[in-house]
């Protein structure tokens, strides 16, 4: 083989090598709302406040519309939970940027109106948490993550 064939070979290689460990990333994926499916009600994601994954350990991408959708999946799949496998929510104060859902601050609210009606929204911040709850006119529960789980089906 020529040392041309061969820088060639090498940097197909080098590519498909690439390829298939971007193929591999573990983490979120984007949410393309309008385009992507429940994985436990099968309803588009529409709503840019909302969403949440939950990812196995070995990188494979599940998303949900709804928290209870994401609680309902991981009762009824992932139990007992594997530890390499990871849950998170979307910033209801910044769509497209995910949690981690024992980070979050959950905010449980009459006046949310979402996609799957757990009245459930994520937060990075307490102090967010609360603005959001004054523009509600006050009231609802503030939670972590063990009593979101904790909430019955």
């Amino acid at each position: 083989m020529s040392a041309a064939c061969q820088q060639c070979f090498f940097a197909v290689a080098a590519v498909l090598a690439g390829l298939a460990l971007a193929g591999c990333a573990k983490g979120p994926r984007p949410i393309r709302y309008g385009q992507d499916e429940c994985a436990e009600c099968k309803m588009t994601l529409v709503d840019q406040h909302y969403g949440s994954e939950f990812i196995t350990a070995r990188g494979k991408v599940f998303k949900f519309d709804d928290v209870n959708c994401l609680t309902a999946y991981e009762r009824r799949v992932a139990n007992p939970p594997d530890p390499a496998a990871q849950s998170v929510v979307v910033d209801f104060t910044r769509p497209n940027r995910f949690l981690a859902v024992d980070q979050a601050w959950f905010l449980h609210h009459d006046g949310l109106r979402t996609p799957m009606a757990s009245r459930l929204a994520a937060f990075a911040a307490e102090a967010e948490l609360e603005i959001v709850r004054r523009q509600l006119g006050g009231g609802g529960r503030v939670l972590r993550w063990p009593a979101v789980k904790a909430i019955p089906p």
